[in-house]
């Protein structure tokens, strides 16, 4: 079904896309809290864990929080005003930077198990300090278009400013003008080689994470040994999920862009499913990180200091994380 346009962002209850609207704020909204805990919980293992803490896997994923937390709050407030503003071209230029921060470091999850699963420990170590420039870097080059038109493109004062729709509309999608076009072919084409890298490392890493699994499971081993490719195995597929991430979320986005390419169509279907899954980053990252051993191991732990009495409390509590001896250690994951 292919509807008009117009009032794809009207603030009126009447609009044909007020439930676009409100299903993308409810998730947002959602997605914003479940960040925030994330972020409390991460630091909170810091000051009490500072060793668990510094797994690189939770380093990304404490990146990739930090800037949902920034686009979503800018979201919200963008929800909030009217028209393609001054402000309104700021917004959208953070948004994108932050956006694309949030995919790369997720996406870095899964190249780094694919980095420990082909080559090895020595060769992570190696590449280890160049991860973060990388994410920063690739950020700066897919936000250099949106950063040269929107100096450009304000620099009109005779320009108009749009109202008709809501500054969410105009930061987050195509907005039919010829001079856009580069815009955001320049920037999606960058997410989209985020996602579709990220996509291809989870399914190598898922493929060599089961056969390797599967074949030491088979052969005789030692029970430590079995232990620590169980964890280890767990720990991976939990790797393979957070990189799976910036695929779910932002495929949607990259579909719903070139079918806006249609001037003043858009598909609704597509649409709710963008509103709803583009604004989820912050709600799968917090499910994944919740579920992982560090992490589950440390709230249990506290738990268990806050509910047992003090004798029970002096004694040391089992960490799940503390059984990796393998060769293949979890901290470089």
């Amino acid at each position: 079904m292919t509807t008009s346009f117009p009032n794809y962002a009207d603030p009126s209850p009447l609009s044909n896309y007020f439930s676009i609207r409100l299903v993308a704020i409810i998730f947002t909204v959602t997605s914003l809290v479940c960040s925030i805990i994330t972020a409390v919980v991460y630091v909170y293992l810091c000051f009490c864990n500072y060793e668990h803490a510094q797994r690189l896997t939770l380093q990304f994923v404490m990146v990739a929080t930090v800037a949902a937390i920034i686009v979503e709050i800018l979201d919200i407030i963008n929800w909030t005003l009217l028209g393609n503003s001054t402000y309104c071209g700021g917004a959208r230029t953070v948004i994108l930077f932050f956006n694309c921060i949030n995919a790369a470091a997720l996406s870095c999850i899964g190249l780094n198990l694919v980095i420990i699963l082909y080559f090895g420990m020595p060769k992570q170590r190696a590449i280890k300090p160049f991860y973060y420039p990388g994410i920063v870097l690739l950020s700066l080059i897919a936000i250099s278009v949106p950063i040269y038109q929107a100096f450009n493109w304000y620099s009109q004062s005779s320009r108009p400013v749009q109202y008709e729709r809501s500054c969410w509309y105009y930061s987050r999608h195509f907005d039919g003008t010829g001079e856009s076009n580069f815009f955001w072919l320049w920037y999606y084409c960058f997410i989209f080689l985020i996602i579709t890298v990220s996509a291809c490392l989870s399914m190598a890493a898922m493929w060599k994470l089961h056969s390797a699994y599967k074949s030491k499971k088979s052969s005789s081993q030692e029970a430590q040994e079995q232990t620590n490719n169980s964890i280890f195995y767990k720990v991976g597929v939990r790797c393979i999920l957070y990189s799976l991430v910036p695929f779910i979320v932002n495929v949607w986005s990259f579909i719903v862009q070139f079918v806006e390419f249609c001037p003043n169509h858009s598909n609704y279907p597509i649409s709710c499913i963008d509103a709803a899954l583009s604004s989820c980053s912050g709600i799968f990252v917090s499910v994944i990180f919740f579920s992982e051993p560090t992490i589950t191991s440390f709230i249990s732990e506290r738990w268990r200091n806050v509910h047992h009495s003090a004798q029970d409390t002096d004694e040391e509590p089992p960490h799940l994380l503390e059984e990796h001896s393998s060769a293949v250690s979890v901290h470089g994951i």
